[in-house]
Protein backbone atom coordinates (compact mmCIF):
# COMPACT_ATOMS: atom_id res chain seq x y z
CA UNK A 1 0.00 0.00 0.00
CA UNK A 2 2.89 2.22 0.82
CA UNK A 3 4.56 1.35 -2.58
CA UNK A 4 1.46 2.53 -4.22
CA UNK A 5 1.26 5.47 -2.85
CA UNK A 6 4.43 6.18 -3.45
CA UNK A 7 3.93 5.48 -7.30
CA UNK A 8 1.07 8.06 -6.87
CA UNK A 9 2.67 10.59 -5.30
CA UNK A 10 3.65 13.82 -7.50
CA UNK A 11 6.43 14.96 -5.28
CA UNK A 12 9.08 13.54 -7.35
CA UNK A 13 7.49 14.53 -10.74
CA UNK A 14 8.15 16.94 -13.34
CA UNK A 15 6.84 20.19 -13.33
CA UNK A 16 5.79 18.87 -17.40
CA UNK A 17 3.57 15.85 -15.83
CA UNK A 18 2.25 17.75 -12.93
CA UNK A 19 1.07 20.29 -15.25
CA UNK A 20 -1.21 17.74 -17.33
CA UNK A 21 -2.64 15.87 -13.87
CA UNK A 22 -3.61 19.57 -12.66
CA UNK A 23 -5.26 20.70 -16.23
CA UNK A 24 -7.12 17.54 -15.96
CA UNK A 25 -8.11 17.48 -11.97
CA UNK A 26 -8.95 21.01 -13.53
CA UNK A 27 -10.77 20.65 -16.36
CA UNK A 28 -13.45 18.15 -15.02
CA UNK A 29 -15.62 19.44 -12.77
CA UNK A 30 -15.97 22.95 -15.12
CA UNK A 31 -16.69 20.65 -17.92
CA UNK A 32 -19.56 18.50 -15.99
CA UNK A 33 -21.20 21.61 -14.63
CA UNK A 34 -20.91 23.59 -17.89
CA UNK A 35 -22.56 20.53 -19.66
CA UNK A 36 -25.46 19.72 -17.03
CA UNK A 37 -26.22 23.90 -17.27
CA UNK A 38 -26.26 23.90 -20.58
CA UNK A 39 -28.50 20.73 -21.17
CA UNK A 40 -30.82 21.97 -18.06
CA UNK A 41 -30.67 26.13 -18.61
CA UNK A 42 -29.75 26.82 -21.84
CA UNK A 43 -30.78 24.03 -24.04
CA UNK A 44 -33.45 21.99 -22.19
CA UNK A 45 -35.16 20.58 -25.53
CA UNK A 46 -31.79 19.34 -26.99
CA UNK A 47 -33.19 16.92 -29.23
CA UNK A 48 -30.25 15.20 -31.13
CA UNK A 49 -26.44 14.53 -30.66
CA UNK A 50 -24.99 17.11 -32.63
CA UNK A 51 -25.77 19.93 -30.41
CA UNK A 52 -24.91 18.44 -27.32
CA UNK A 53 -21.23 17.86 -29.30
CA UNK A 54 -20.71 21.06 -30.33
CA UNK A 55 -21.24 22.39 -26.84
CA UNK A 56 -18.74 19.84 -25.37
CA UNK A 57 -16.73 20.68 -28.17
CA UNK A 58 -16.50 24.08 -27.20
CA UNK A 59 -15.81 23.57 -23.96
CA UNK A 60 -12.47 21.58 -24.51
CA UNK A 61 -11.43 23.97 -26.56
CA UNK A 62 -11.78 26.67 -24.05
CA UNK A 63 -10.40 24.19 -21.89
CA UNK A 64 -7.03 23.68 -24.10
CA UNK A 65 -6.85 27.00 -24.95
CA UNK A 66 -6.32 27.38 -21.05
CA UNK A 67 -3.48 24.15 -21.04
CA UNK A 68 -1.54 25.61 -24.16
CA UNK A 69 -1.58 29.36 -21.57
CA UNK A 70 -0.47 27.43 -18.49
CA UNK A 71 2.53 25.26 -20.87
CA UNK A 72 3.93 28.61 -22.05
CA UNK A 73 4.31 29.71 -18.56
CA UNK A 74 5.47 26.77 -16.90
CA UNK A 75 8.37 25.44 -19.87
CA UNK A 76 10.67 28.64 -19.51
CA UNK A 77 10.76 27.79 -16.19
CA UNK A 78 11.15 23.64 -16.83
CA UNK A 79 13.88 24.58 -19.47
CA UNK A 80 15.35 26.89 -17.50
CA UNK A 81 15.74 24.29 -14.46
CA UNK A 82 17.84 22.04 -17.06
CA UNK A 83 19.66 24.63 -18.22
CA UNK A 84 21.00 25.14 -14.63
CA UNK A 85 21.26 22.12 -13.96
CA UNK A 86 23.84 21.08 -16.73
CA UNK A 87 25.96 24.53 -15.58
CA UNK A 88 25.64 23.09 -11.63
CA UNK A 89 27.77 20.19 -13.53
CA UNK A 90 30.32 22.16 -14.28
CA UNK A 91 29.36 23.32 -17.52
CA UNK A 92 29.96 27.10 -17.69
CA UNK A 93 29.57 27.91 -21.34
CA UNK A 94 25.87 27.40 -21.35
CA UNK A 95 23.70 29.87 -21.16
CA UNK A 96 19.95 30.47 -20.24
CA UNK A 97 17.79 31.86 -23.00
CA UNK A 98 14.26 32.96 -22.34
CA UNK A 99 12.21 35.59 -24.36
CA UNK A 100 10.17 36.91 -21.98
CA UNK A 101 10.42 40.25 -20.17
CA UNK A 102 8.47 39.22 -16.91
CA UNK A 103 9.57 37.54 -13.71
CA UNK A 104 10.84 34.15 -15.13
CA UNK A 105 12.76 36.64 -17.93
CA UNK A 106 14.63 38.43 -15.01
CA UNK A 107 15.42 34.93 -13.61
CA UNK A 108 17.18 34.14 -16.44
CA UNK A 109 19.36 36.79 -16.80
CA UNK A 110 20.23 36.70 -12.99
CA UNK A 111 21.20 33.03 -13.80
CA UNK A 112 23.38 34.06 -16.78
CA UNK A 113 25.23 36.71 -14.58
CA UNK A 114 25.83 34.44 -11.97
CA UNK A 115 26.89 31.85 -14.43
CA UNK A 116 29.53 34.59 -15.66
CA UNK A 117 30.64 35.21 -12.71
CA UNK A 118 31.38 31.94 -11.70
CA UNK A 119 32.87 31.13 -14.99
CA UNK A 120 35.05 34.44 -14.61
CA UNK A 121 35.81 33.38 -11.07
CA UNK A 122 37.30 30.16 -12.75
CA UNK A 123 39.09 31.78 -15.14
CA UNK A 124 40.87 33.68 -12.17
CA UNK A 125 41.37 30.85 -10.45
CA UNK A 126 42.86 28.87 -13.41
CA UNK A 127 45.70 31.36 -13.40
CA UNK A 128 45.99 31.78 -10.05
CA UNK A 129 46.37 27.94 -9.64
CA UNK A 130 49.20 28.65 -12.67
CA UNK A 131 50.68 31.17 -10.78
CA UNK A 132 51.06 29.21 -7.62
CA UNK A 133 52.77 26.42 -9.28
CA UNK A 134 55.30 29.07 -10.59
CA UNK A 135 55.99 30.55 -7.59
CA UNK A 136 56.45 26.81 -6.17
CA UNK A 137 58.92 25.38 -8.67
CA UNK A 138 60.74 29.08 -8.44
CA UNK A 139 60.44 28.00 -4.32
CA UNK A 140 61.77 24.54 -5.35
CA UNK A 141 64.08 25.97 -7.57
CA UNK A 142 65.97 28.38 -4.52
CA UNK A 143 65.50 25.31 -2.11
CA UNK A 144 67.58 22.79 -4.63
CA UNK A 145 70.17 25.88 -4.93
CA UNK A 146 70.46 26.38 -1.33
CA UNK A 147 70.84 22.49 -1.34
CA UNK A 148 73.37 22.43 -3.94
CA UNK A 149 75.76 25.75 -1.48
CA UNK A 150 75.25 23.83 1.78
CA UNK A 151 76.35 20.62 0.11
CA UNK A 152 79.44 22.50 -1.31
CA UNK A 153 80.16 24.38 1.67
CA UNK A 154 80.32 21.40 3.69
CA UNK A 155 82.69 19.49 1.14
CA UNK A 156 84.91 22.67 1.62
CA UNK A 157 84.62 22.48 5.51
CA UNK A 158 85.55 19.31 5.20
CA UNK A 159 88.66 19.78 3.55
CA UNK A 160 87.60 17.65 0.36
CA UNK A 161 90.04 17.33 -2.43
CA UNK A 162 89.89 20.09 -5.01
CA UNK A 163 88.89 18.53 -7.68
CA UNK A 164 85.77 16.91 -6.43
CA UNK A 165 84.58 20.72 -5.38
CA UNK A 166 85.07 21.73 -8.79
CA UNK A 167 83.48 18.53 -10.19
CA UNK A 168 80.34 19.27 -7.96
CA UNK A 169 80.44 23.03 -9.10
CA UNK A 170 80.08 22.53 -12.62
CA UNK A 171 77.69 19.77 -12.46
CA UNK A 172 75.12 22.20 -10.21
CA UNK A 173 76.00 25.07 -12.42
CA UNK A 174 74.57 22.44 -15.61
CA UNK A 175 71.21 21.86 -13.16
CA UNK A 176 70.33 25.59 -13.01
CA UNK A 177 69.16 26.05 -16.59
CA UNK A 178 67.54 22.63 -18.89
CA UNK A 179 69.68 21.95 -21.50
CA UNK A 180 72.49 24.51 -20.62
CA UNK A 181 76.60 23.27 -20.39
CA UNK A 182 78.85 24.56 -18.17
CA UNK A 183 82.24 24.33 -17.82
CA UNK A 184 85.54 25.82 -15.73
CA UNK A 185 88.77 27.10 -17.09
CA UNK A 186 91.43 27.26 -14.43
CA UNK A 187 95.21 28.32 -14.80
CA UNK A 188 97.78 25.97 -14.20
CA UNK A 189 100.04 26.70 -10.72
CA UNK A 190 102.14 29.23 -11.32
CA UNK A 191 101.20 30.11 -14.96
CA UNK A 192 98.61 32.21 -16.33
CA UNK A 193 97.43 29.59 -19.09
CA UNK A 194 94.17 28.37 -18.19
CA UNK A 195 92.89 25.51 -19.50
CA UNK A 196 89.49 23.89 -18.84
CA UNK A 197 89.34 21.61 -15.59
CA UNK A 198 85.69 20.20 -15.70
CA UNK A 199 83.09 20.02 -17.83
CA UNK A 200 79.20 19.12 -18.01
CA UNK A 201 76.93 18.59 -20.81
CA UNK A 202 80.10 19.22 -23.42
CA UNK A 203 81.32 17.45 -26.00
CA UNK A 204 85.01 16.93 -25.05
CA UNK A 205 86.66 16.95 -28.67
CA UNK A 206 85.32 20.78 -28.89
CA UNK A 207 87.64 21.42 -25.75
CA UNK A 208 90.38 20.10 -27.17
CA UNK A 209 93.44 22.34 -27.40
CA UNK A 210 91.23 25.50 -26.21
CA UNK A 211 93.30 28.07 -23.94
CA UNK A 212 92.73 31.28 -22.70
CA UNK A 213 95.52 33.51 -21.18
CA UNK A 214 94.97 35.61 -18.33
CA UNK A 215 94.93 39.41 -19.15
CA UNK A 216 95.11 38.49 -23.25
CA UNK A 217 92.13 38.88 -25.41
CA UNK A 218 88.90 39.51 -24.52
CA UNK A 219 88.20 36.60 -22.05
CA UNK A 220 91.27 36.50 -20.16
CA UNK A 221 91.09 40.65 -19.77
CA UNK A 222 87.83 40.22 -18.43
CA UNK A 223 89.26 37.43 -15.69
CA UNK A 224 92.03 39.37 -14.85
CA UNK A 225 89.72 42.09 -14.22
CA UNK A 226 87.31 39.98 -12.25
CA UNK A 227 84.13 41.17 -14.35
CA UNK A 228 81.93 38.90 -15.45
CA UNK A 229 80.32 38.56 -19.04
CA UNK A 230 76.62 38.32 -19.95
CA UNK A 231 75.74 37.42 -23.68
CA UNK A 232 71.77 36.79 -24.23
CA UNK A 233 69.01 38.61 -26.00
CA UNK A 234 69.52 41.41 -23.67
CA UNK A 235 69.98 44.63 -24.58
CA UNK A 236 73.06 45.02 -22.36
CA UNK A 237 74.83 41.77 -23.99
CA UNK A 238 78.62 41.79 -24.31
CA UNK A 239 80.10 44.50 -26.93
CA UNK A 240 81.78 41.25 -28.57
CA UNK A 241 79.50 39.05 -28.05
CA UNK A 242 79.71 37.28 -31.63
CA UNK A 243 84.19 36.40 -30.48
CA UNK A 244 83.09 34.29 -27.64
CA UNK A 245 80.48 32.92 -29.80
CA UNK A 246 82.19 31.73 -32.44
CA UNK A 247 85.08 29.52 -29.63
CA UNK A 248 82.22 27.69 -27.73
CA UNK A 249 79.36 27.74 -30.76
CA UNK A 250 76.30 28.70 -28.66
CA UNK A 251 73.63 31.69 -28.04
CA UNK A 252 73.65 32.74 -24.97
CA UNK A 253 76.69 32.69 -22.19
CA UNK A 254 77.11 33.72 -18.38
CA UNK A 255 80.85 33.72 -18.18
CA UNK A 256 81.73 34.26 -13.84
CA UNK A 257 85.63 35.06 -13.20
CA UNK A 258 86.83 32.84 -9.98
CA UNK A 259 88.82 34.56 -7.80
CA UNK A 260 91.15 33.31 -5.45
CA UNK A 261 94.22 35.28 -3.14
CA UNK A 262 92.60 38.70 -5.13
CA UNK A 263 93.60 37.85 -8.06
CA UNK A 264 91.82 36.07 -11.12
CA UNK A 265 92.65 32.63 -11.67
CA UNK A 266 89.93 31.10 -14.09
CA UNK A 267 86.52 31.45 -15.28
CA UNK A 268 83.57 29.28 -15.01
CA UNK A 269 81.07 28.99 -17.96
CA UNK A 270 77.30 28.38 -18.60
CA UNK A 271 75.94 28.49 -22.00
CA UNK A 272 73.07 27.48 -24.22
CA UNK A 273 71.32 27.71 -27.72
CA UNK A 274 68.07 28.57 -26.48
CA UNK A 275 66.27 31.39 -28.91
CA UNK A 276 64.92 34.86 -27.02
CA UNK A 277 66.66 33.48 -24.16
CA UNK A 278 67.70 35.85 -21.01
CA UNK A 279 69.93 34.76 -17.85
CA UNK A 280 68.01 35.70 -14.37
CA UNK A 281 68.85 37.87 -12.12
CA UNK A 282 68.85 35.01 -9.98
CA UNK A 283 70.70 32.66 -11.91
CA UNK A 284 73.35 35.07 -12.32
CA UNK A 285 73.89 35.73 -8.37
CA UNK A 286 73.91 31.91 -7.73
CA UNK A 287 76.66 31.31 -10.68
CA UNK A 288 78.51 34.51 -8.72
CA UNK A 289 78.10 32.79 -5.24
CA UNK A 290 79.51 29.12 -6.86
CA UNK A 291 82.62 31.59 -8.21
CA UNK A 292 83.18 32.38 -4.90
CA UNK A 293 83.09 29.22 -3.30
CA UNK A 294 85.44 27.48 -6.04
CA UNK A 295 87.70 30.74 -4.68
CA UNK A 296 87.76 29.34 -1.27
CA UNK A 297 87.85 26.00 -1.84
CA UNK A 298 91.23 26.75 -4.13
CA UNK A 299 92.53 28.85 -1.47
CA UNK A 300 91.50 26.38 1.27
CA UNK A 301 93.23 23.72 -1.12
CA UNK A 302 96.32 25.89 -1.52
CA UNK A 303 96.56 26.59 2.57
CA UNK A 304 96.25 22.38 3.39
CA UNK A 305 98.92 22.20 0.90
CA UNK A 306 100.73 24.30 2.63
CA UNK A 307 100.05 23.16 6.37
CA UNK A 308 100.84 19.90 5.20
CA UNK A 309 104.66 20.92 4.05
CA UNK A 310 105.41 22.72 7.51
CA UNK A 311 104.59 19.50 8.60
CA UNK A 312 107.03 17.48 6.86
CA UNK A 313 109.37 20.28 6.08
CA UNK A 314 112.00 22.31 8.20
CA UNK A 315 110.96 25.94 8.20
CA UNK A 316 114.19 27.62 7.95
CA UNK A 317 115.69 25.65 5.14
CA UNK A 318 112.83 24.12 3.10
CA UNK A 319 114.11 20.64 4.09
CA UNK A 320 112.66 17.67 5.25
CA UNK A 321 112.48 17.54 9.01
CA UNK A 322 113.42 14.58 11.23
CA UNK A 323 110.33 13.15 11.49
CA UNK A 324 109.62 12.61 7.77
CA UNK A 325 113.23 11.72 6.80
CA UNK A 326 113.09 8.69 9.89
CA UNK A 327 109.88 7.10 8.25
CA UNK A 328 111.41 7.38 4.85
CA UNK A 329 114.50 6.04 5.41
CA UNK A 330 112.20 3.09 6.96
CA UNK A 331 110.71 2.16 3.98
CA UNK A 332 113.40 2.54 1.74
CA UNK A 333 114.78 -0.16 3.99
CA UNK A 334 112.43 -2.29 3.78
CA UNK A 335 112.13 -1.61 0.52
CA UNK A 336 115.84 -2.69 -0.30
CA UNK A 337 115.34 -5.39 1.93
CA UNK A 338 112.55 -6.64 -0.39
CA UNK A 339 114.53 -5.72 -3.93
CA UNK A 340 117.93 -6.93 -2.08
CA UNK A 341 119.26 -3.45 -3.02
CA UNK A 342 121.74 -1.08 -0.92
CA UNK A 343 120.30 2.08 0.92
CA UNK A 344 122.77 4.33 2.66
CA UNK A 345 122.68 7.39 4.91
CA UNK A 346 124.54 10.37 5.12
CA UNK A 347 124.70 12.06 8.44
CA UNK A 348 126.56 15.69 8.70
CA UNK A 349 127.06 18.26 11.41
CA UNK A 350 128.50 21.59 10.92
CA UNK A 351 132.41 22.06 12.57
CA UNK A 352 132.51 24.67 16.01
CA UNK A 353 128.93 25.68 15.20
CA UNK A 354 128.17 27.20 18.54
CA UNK A 355 131.62 29.35 18.34
CA UNK A 356 130.21 30.40 14.54
CA UNK A 357 126.33 31.49 16.01
CA UNK A 358 128.23 33.14 18.73
CA UNK A 359 130.99 34.85 16.64
CA UNK A 360 128.49 35.89 13.64
CA UNK A 361 125.50 36.05 15.50
CA UNK A 362 121.81 34.92 14.73
CA UNK A 363 121.00 36.26 11.17
CA UNK A 364 124.24 35.48 9.45
CA UNK A 365 124.10 31.79 11.17
CA UNK A 366 120.80 31.68 9.28
CA UNK A 367 121.88 32.53 5.90
CA UNK A 368 124.73 30.12 5.92
CA UNK A 369 122.73 27.14 7.44
CA UNK A 370 120.28 27.74 4.25
CA UNK A 371 123.21 28.14 1.82
CA UNK A 372 124.42 24.62 3.39
CA UNK A 373 121.42 23.27 3.20
CA UNK A 374 120.78 24.08 -0.83
CA UNK A 375 124.48 22.73 -1.44
CA UNK A 376 122.73 19.15 0.41
CA UNK A 377 119.87 19.82 -1.99
CA UNK A 378 121.93 20.53 -5.45
CA UNK A 379 124.30 17.29 -4.79
CA UNK A 380 121.23 15.46 -4.38
CA UNK A 381 119.33 13.02 -6.88
CA UNK A 382 115.66 13.43 -7.22
CA UNK A 383 115.05 9.98 -5.48
CA UNK A 384 117.03 11.02 -2.34
CA UNK A 385 115.51 12.92 0.64
CA UNK A 386 117.94 15.38 2.28
CA UNK A 387 116.42 16.70 5.93
CA UNK A 388 117.49 19.02 8.27
CA UNK A 389 117.39 17.39 11.82
CA UNK A 390 117.40 20.38 13.85
CA UNK A 391 120.56 23.19 14.95
CA UNK A 392 123.55 21.75 12.61
CA UNK A 393 122.65 18.12 11.60
CA UNK A 394 121.55 17.28 8.56
CA UNK A 395 120.66 14.38 7.13
CA UNK A 396 120.59 12.34 3.09
CA UNK A 397 119.08 9.07 2.38
CA UNK A 398 119.76 7.55 -0.38
CA UNK A 399 118.13 4.64 -1.93
CA UNK A 400 120.25 2.74 -4.44
CA UNK A 401 123.31 3.84 -3.39
CA UNK A 402 125.77 1.15 -1.02
CA UNK A 403 128.29 2.56 1.06
CA UNK A 404 131.28 3.10 -1.45
CA UNK A 405 129.12 5.52 -3.46
CA UNK A 406 127.90 6.82 -0.58
CA UNK A 407 131.02 7.75 0.78
CA UNK A 408 132.31 9.64 -2.69
CA UNK A 409 129.30 11.58 -2.34
CA UNK A 410 129.19 12.95 1.21
CA UNK A 411 133.77 13.56 0.41
CA UNK A 412 132.54 15.74 -2.46
CA UNK A 413 129.60 17.50 -0.31
CA UNK A 414 132.22 18.18 2.32
CA UNK A 415 134.58 19.86 -0.07
CA UNK A 416 132.17 22.39 -1.49
CA UNK A 417 131.01 22.95 1.86
CA UNK A 418 134.69 24.05 2.98
CA UNK A 419 134.50 25.83 -0.35
CA UNK A 420 131.71 27.50 -0.12
CA UNK A 421 132.06 28.08 3.38
CA UNK A 422 135.00 30.62 3.47
CA UNK A 423 132.81 33.18 1.76
CA UNK A 424 131.00 32.57 5.41
CA UNK A 425 133.11 33.93 7.51
CA UNK A 426 135.58 37.01 7.99
CA UNK A 427 138.71 37.34 6.06
CA UNK A 428 141.31 35.45 8.24
CA UNK A 429 138.98 32.98 10.16
CA UNK A 430 138.92 29.29 9.07
CA UNK A 431 136.55 28.49 6.67
CA UNK A 432 133.04 27.27 8.12
CA UNK A 433 133.54 22.83 7.28
CA UNK A 434 131.21 20.14 8.00
CA UNK A 435 132.27 16.63 8.96
CA UNK A 436 130.09 13.66 7.81
CA UNK A 437 129.70 10.03 7.93
CA UNK A 438 127.95 7.09 6.41
CA UNK A 439 125.82 3.77 7.21
CA UNK A 440 124.67 1.54 5.09
CA UNK A 441 121.67 -0.99 5.38
CA UNK A 442 121.87 -4.39 6.12
CA UNK A 443 125.80 -3.72 7.18
CA UNK A 444 125.40 -1.23 9.78
CA UNK A 445 121.32 -2.03 10.78
CA UNK A 446 117.64 -3.22 9.24
CA UNK A 447 116.23 -0.22 10.67
CA UNK A 448 116.15 3.50 10.49
CA UNK A 449 117.26 3.82 14.06
CA UNK A 450 119.96 1.03 14.17
CA UNK A 451 121.48 3.68 10.43
CA UNK A 452 121.16 6.87 12.60
CA UNK A 453 122.48 5.52 15.64
CA UNK A 454 125.81 4.05 13.38
CA UNK A 455 126.05 7.47 12.05
CA UNK A 456 126.04 9.46 14.76
CA UNK A 457 129.02 7.32 16.69
CA UNK A 458 131.10 7.88 13.07
CA UNK A 459 130.69 11.22 12.95
CA UNK A 460 131.81 11.48 16.71
CA UNK A 461 134.82 9.90 15.44
CA UNK A 462 135.15 12.21 12.44
CA UNK A 463 135.39 15.35 14.99
CA UNK A 464 137.34 13.54 17.14
CA UNK A 465 139.89 12.78 13.89
CA UNK A 466 140.11 16.28 13.34
CA UNK A 467 136.41 17.77 11.62
CA UNK A 468 136.07 18.28 8.22
CA UNK A 469 136.16 15.03 7.02
CA UNK A 470 133.79 11.57 6.75
CA UNK A 471 133.84 8.51 8.75
CA UNK A 472 132.69 5.44 9.03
Amino acid sequence: MKRLFKRMSLVSRGLRYKLMIVFSLMSIIPLLVCGYLVSVFIFPHLENMLQVSIIVSLSITIALLGLVLAKRMISPIVDMSLEAKIIAGGDFRRKVTVDTDDEIGELAKSINLITKKIKDSMVELQDYSIKTREVNLEIQKKVLALSNLLQIGDMIAASEKLKDVMKLIVEKMGDIEEDSSAILFLAEAGTTRMLPKHWDNVNRKTLKDLTFTIGRDYLGTSVQEKKPIKIDSSAKSAPRAQEIRNIFKKKNYLIVPVVSHGRGTGFLLMANDKENFIFKDDDVELIKVLSKQLGIAIENDALLKRTKELTIKDELTGLYNEKYVKERLDEEIRRAILYQRPCSLLLFNVDNFMQYRDTHGEMITEKSLKKIAGILKESSTEVSKVARLGGDEFAIVLPEKNKKEAMRLAEDICRKVESEGAKLVKKGEDPLTVSGSVSENPIDGTTAKELFNKAAQAIKKAKLEGKNRIST
